[in-house]
């Protein structure tokens, strides 16, 4: 299978755009771009539908729900999680660091300190400088995000 490709704009980000239930993403998203919050958006709802929120449970992988169902009803849920693998995949090193980072704080009890979060990954002991460089490389993470999903400005 091919990897489907979203093409936006990013005049249509006010209209896609919804919060985000990630706590990480929700704190930082005032500061990304347009583009950048697609990338996120494209990113976690691939994420979503692959892990079976899209109708489909993991447990019917392959498994039509009754005799009336067609047998490539769960190709949907492959595909979403295909994309997800795929797009994981081409991340580099730091890039998924980052992603597991805030993947990890789906809870929304969650409370991570982003100046300890920076620490951790920058080696930054000031808490500013620190949460400055953790906000930065969200940033390029929704970037590379953008461009991996091929999201272009208008």
């Amino acid at each position: 299978m091919q990897l489907a490709v979203v093409e936006r704009t990013a005049k249509t980000a006010k209209a896609v755009e919804a919060p985000f239930h990630n706590v990480i993403l929700a704190r930082v998203s005032s500061r990304l771009s347009p583009e950048q919050a697609l990338g996120y958006h494209a990113f976690m709802l691939d994420r979503e539908r692959g892990a079976g929120r899209s109708g489909c449970t993991i447990a019917k992988l392959g498994q039509p729900s009754h005799r009336g169902t067609a047998g490539g009803v769960n190709l949907w849920w492959n595909q979403h999680q295909q994309n997800f693998d795929s797009i994981r995949g081409k991340l580099r090193e730091h890039e998924r660091r980052v992603l597991s980072i805030i993947l990890s704080c789906v809870d929304h009890n969650a409370d991570p300190d982003i100046a300890d979060l920076g620490r951790q990954l920058t080696g930054y002991v000031d808490p500013k400088r620190a949460g400055a460089a953790f906000v930065a490389l969200v940033q390029a993470l929704g970037s590379t995000l953008a461009e991996l999903y091929r999201i272009r400005a208008p």
